[in-house]
C-alpha cells in the first residue's frame, strides 16, 4: 500500500466479509510511504480508522536499512511484524530507471537465460549477470540440483 486510505479500505472490506488481513506498506529509502507520510503516522491512521482490525503490518519492497532508523520501541512500531525485503538499497525511482531484468522466488539461471533471450529478441541488451554466468556454470545448492536435475 502506498497510502493509508488504501489500507483502510482494504481492512474495512476484509472486516465486512470476516477475513483476517495483514497490510503491507511500501516505503522509500527514508522509511516514509511514497506519499511522504511517516510509517508511524500511516500505522496510527490505519489503526484509528479500523479499530486495530489488521492482524499486523508488514513492510514491502524495501531494504532493511530504509526502515531501521524509523522503527522505535513503541506500540505503533510493534504492529510491524514482517518485512519483504529488497536486496538493493536503491530507491524505487532508481530501480525503475535501471536496465535490470530479474525474477522473484524460485527464479534460477534457466529463467534468467529465457528472460535475456526474450529481451534480446525485443531489441534490449542481454543483462550482464546472464552473460557472466551461463546456466550450465551456475552454482546451485545441492537440494536444488537434485530437485531440478541441474
Amino acid at each position: 500500500m502506498a497510502y493509508p486510505a488504501e489500507a483502510i479500505g482494504i481492512v474495512r472490506a476484509a472486516r465486512r466479509v470476516g477475513l483476517p488481513v495483514v497490510i503491507a506498506v511500501t516505503v522509500k529509502t527514508d522509511g516514509r510511504l511514497p506519499t511522504g507520510i511517516s510509517l508511524k503516522n500511516a500505522i496510527l491512521q490505519l489503526d484509528a480508522a479500523t479499530d486495530d482490525v489488521a492482524a499486523h503490518v508488514m513492510i514491502n519492497g524495501a531494504h532493511p536499512d530504509h526502515v531501521a532508523s524509523v522503527l522505535e520501541d513503541r506500540p505503533w512500531a510493534r504492529r510491524v511484524r514482517g518485512i519483504v525485503a529488497n536486496a538493493s538499497r536503491c530507491s524505487h525511482a532508481e530501480l525503475d530507471a535501471a536496465e535490470v531484468l530479474g525474477g522473484w522466488c524460485s527464479t534460477d539461471m534457466r529463467h534468467m537465460a529465457e528472460i535475456a533471450s526474450a529481451a534480446a529478441s525485443a531489441g534490449r541488451r542481454t543483462p550482464h549477470c546472464v552473460q557472466a554466468i551461463p546456466p550450465e556454470k551456475a552454482r546451485y545448492p545441492s537440494a536444488f540440483r537434485r530437485r531440478h536435475r541441474v
